[in-house]
């Protein structure tokens, strides 16, 4: 299983990390790799 874990605080939120989530959400469910790949969010300090 590959992870994957993208920035949501408010400076990533600016600099687009809702878009590349919600693209990456695409193309994981596109490629039916969704079995395969965990995608989370996270708040860096």
């Amino acid at each position: 299983m590959t992870r994957t874990t993208v920035c949501i605080g408010s400076s990533c939120h600016l600099k687009g990390s809702r878009q590349a989530v919600k693209q990456s959400r695409h193309v994981i469910k596109r490629d039916g790799r969704g079995d395969q790949i965990e995608l989370s969010g996270a708040v860096r300090p």
